[in-house]
């Protein structure tokens, strides 16, 4: 019996030593790995360093400029067209020409569009479809009702999502950016 006591404790002893080293952190990638890093020594022990190298103190910088560069503001607006027109994008009959060959895009376009725009004092412009309608040359335009803080109305800008003309901005509106629509492929 002696001898399956002495096998118990040597399984037992096998068993915590794989459980305990299963334990141990294992870094999952390299940049978890720790480095040593070697600095090598300026002299080797028990001599003395020659003359013409300097001691460390010497090598650290007596003295530290502070240097300020500021990153100039534009004073340039973004290239935001704007309409002469004091009708463009408020009639249905003047819509602001967003659209491309794909009618798959279309609903996409208006939305960078209005996106983009932004009030008069570059507030966020806030904008709710509305029921799409025709106007007097038979194409039908996507009305939007568009308010942002401070407007005392909202008021309703037309989409055409149908054709292309270059983007500008209506009468009382900015953009944050140059409009992202480029013109449609041919």
């Amino acid at each position: 019996m002696p001898g399956i006591r002495w096998n118990m404790g040597l399984l037992f002893c096998l068993c915590l030593l794989t459980f305990s080293a299963a334990c141990q952190y294992q870094p999952s990638s390299p940049a978890r790995t720790e480095i040593p890093i070697f600095i090598p020594p300026t002299h080797l022990p028990g001599t003395t360093p020659p003359a013409s190298s300097p001691t460390p103190t010497a090598m650290l910088a007596t003295k530290t400029e502070v240097i300020i560069t500021s990153t100039p503001i534009p004073t340039k607006l973004p290239d935001c067209p704007p309409s002469a027109d004091p009708t463009y994008g408020f009639s249905p009959d003047k819509p602001i020409q967003v659209g491309s060959n794909q009618l798959l895009d279309g609903p996409e376009r208006e939305l960078i569009y209005l996106l983009t725009l932004r009030g008069p004092d570059g507030e966020e412009v806030f904008y709710t479809r509305q029921t799409p309608q025709f106007n007097q040359a038979g194409i039908i335009v996507d009305p939007y009702l568009v308010e942002y803080d401070g407007i005392s109305e909202p008021v309703t800008l037309y989409l055409d999502l149908y054709t292309y003309a270059t983007l500008l901005v209506p009468v009382g509106f900015t953009c944050e950016a140059p409009f992202p629509i480029q013109p449609p492929q041919e």
